[in-house]
This record gives structure tokens, sequence and C-alpha cells, in this order.
């Protein structure tokens, strides 16, 4: 099974055709599929209508390079990519990134179509000119503390509203939390229902963001160091060809808390610093987990550089306590020339 937005690692044997599943979900969207690394692969895409796959593209040359990529506009429903050789004897190491392009209302249009939060961490993407994302988030009676924020390198605003008789009042906004990009609204409030909008700084700002909630009634572990493990701080791929790809040890992230309410939300990881490109995350087992005391998750970081020379980037894991760093791991690597 891959996940719209997700890089896996495989491997071709000759003769060999590896199968994906991808769920598209309601609403449909573009979907697309390409390979990474240096081994020559030809894709297809498949729809599943009634058990039957249906080919509906494929590809095996991209631009002139040994990879494919395809790029498809699907509507809701379950479909296989497959990877083979471009011939019966091709063999060799590949990355399959899958990524969708969903609706750009995946979080509603006002405060009637909004997301409801049931969570501390929700994504979501500002894709559109002039895009707004929707939460309504229901506070039970005796209220208390709302705090609303965001995550993420999309310079983001906030506004948030309670909803009286259907209609949404304007109760405090916020465009500059400390001087970073993202936005942060903390305020007591009644019980009743609030909807909070994220917007763009400017209308032609674009972007991923993770919307974050935390208060009084909304359960919040901390990620503060002596509470959150990782197994390790940096990794070092050293010399790694050009177009080679170097896979490290899973990372671990453990929650190490003895405190049975110290609940940890993680989301997805994402890449940062100037060389991300070369770098690549797969089977990440802790995006959006939530992490019970004692519990861990892993990820994997590859390494395929695409020039020579020193490589630096950062993998940042979101989690859901707002008043701590997001957990980071460095990567190290160096792209060679073959001799």
């Amino acid at each position: 099974m891959a996940e719209p937005m997700s890089s896996t690692t495989g491997e071709l044997t000759p003769d060999d055709i590896d199968s994906f599943v991808v769920e598209m979900p309601a609403g449909g969207g573009r979907l697309n599929a390409g390979t990474l690394g240096t081994t020559n692969t030809a894709g297809e895409l498949f729809q599943i209508v009634s058990g039957i796959p249906i080919p509906i593209a494929s590809n095996g040359d991209n631009a002139g390079n040994q990879n494919f990529f395809i790029s498809q506009t699907v509507d809701e429903g379950t479909y296989c990519i497959q990877v083979s050789g471009q011939s019966a004897s091709i063999q060799g190491p590949y990355i399959l990134q899958v990524e969708a392009d969903l609706p750009d209302d995946e979080h509603g249009n006002n405060c009637e179509t909004a997301t409801n939060v049931g969570q501390p961490m929700i994504s979501g993407e500002l894709s559109v000119f002039a895009d707004s994302d929707f939460f309504r988030i229901q506070v039970p009676p005796g209220g208390g503390n709302l705090t609303v924020s965001t995550l993420g390198p999309t310079n983001t605003a906030g506004e948030l509203f309670q909803i009286l008789d259907g209609i949404p009042i304007p109760i405090a906004s916020n465009g500059d939390n400390a001087g970073n990009p993202n936005f942060l609204i903390s305020r007591m409030v009644d019980e009743g229902t609030y909807c909070v909008e994220v917007s763009g700084q400017t209308s032609s700002i674009q972007g991923p963001y993770i919307f974050q909630t935390s208060g009084d009634f909304i359960p919040a572990g901390s990620c503060a160091a002596e509470n959150v493990r990782l197994s390790v701080a940096s990794i070092d791929f050293g010399p790694v060809l050009i177009g080679d790809l170097a896979e490290a040890s899973a990372i671990t992230v453990t929650n190490i808390s003895t405190d049975s309410a110290n609940v940890l939300f993680l989301d997805a990881s994402f890449l940062e610093d100037m060389d991300a490109a070369d770098f690549g995350i797969v089977n990440d087992t802790c995006a959006g987990q939530m992490l019970m005391p004692g519990a861990q998750c892993t990820l994997r970081a590859v390494f395929s550089p695409l020039d020579a020379g020193p490589k630096t980037a950062a993998i940042i894991i979101p989690c859901n306590d707002p008043d701590s760093l997001p957990l980071e791991v460095e990567l190290l690597g160096e792209g060679t020339m073959a001799p």
C-alpha cells in the first residue's frame, strides 16, 4: 500500500514487476507517480474496478532519463501502480514517489463546511490564489483555554470565530507569532462552537502547513526531551556515487514518559534545508500516529545525491505540543563522481 504524498523504496530483479495500491479519497484529484534513482524503470497506472485492473496511463521515459513519471486526474477509488524495468533484464533499486493534488476545499470554504477538529494536529495546504481553510472546534461545558496555531514554512494568518445562532463572530486574529511565518491565537473561551480560518499572509501565498489545536479540554502530550527519545540525532551517509541510493537504518521515536496522560500525536515528517532534494523519507510509520507512553514508531532516511559535493538536510517530525520544538534529525552525505 502506498499513500498519497509518500516515498517507498523497492528493488527490481530480472523479469520483476512491483505493484503498489493507492486509495484516492472522496473528490479525487491529480495523482502523480514516478521513480528516482539509476535503475531504468517503466510505470503503468491502473484503476481497480470491481476487482479488475483497468490500465489508464503508462510511461517509460521521463524527459529522457531512466525514471518514469505519470500524472493523471482521477476520481475517488482504488488505483494500482506497477513498476518494472524498461526491459526484462533490468534490475536494481529505486524510490517510488506518489503524491496527490487533492481538491482545494479539503478543509471547507467557510465555517459551515469546516473540518471538525478531533485530533490535535491536522495537515492542510493553501493551494490556490486567495485560498482559505476552515476548522470547527466544539468546546464542552466549563470552557477553558483554547490555543490554535500552525507549523511549517508557509506564511499563514489565522482568525478565530465564535458561532452564535449560526453566525461566525470574529473574536481574535494573528498573523505573526514572534516574527515567524506561523500564527498563534490563545484565548479563554466559553462552552460553544468555534471556527478558525487559516489563510496566507497575502493572497498569493501557497504551501503546506500543520494546524495545531490545544486546550484545557484537548489531550496534548509534551514533546520535551524528557518525554521523547530519538534513536539517533544525526545520520551521516558518507560518500555516495551520484545517482546511487543509500538507505539508513530505522530512526525510532519512543514516548518514554511515565505519565499515562502524556499522549503524543505525530504528523507527517518532512525535509528542510538547502539540500533536501538529495534526501528522502521512506517507510514512515510515525505519520498521523498517536504514541501512548512506552509506544514507538519508525521511519527511514535515504540519500541519492543529484551532484557532487557535501550535502546537508534535516528531517522534521512535527509534534502536537505547541510549546516545544519539533523533533529533528540532521542528515549528512557527500555526492561523489564515479572513478
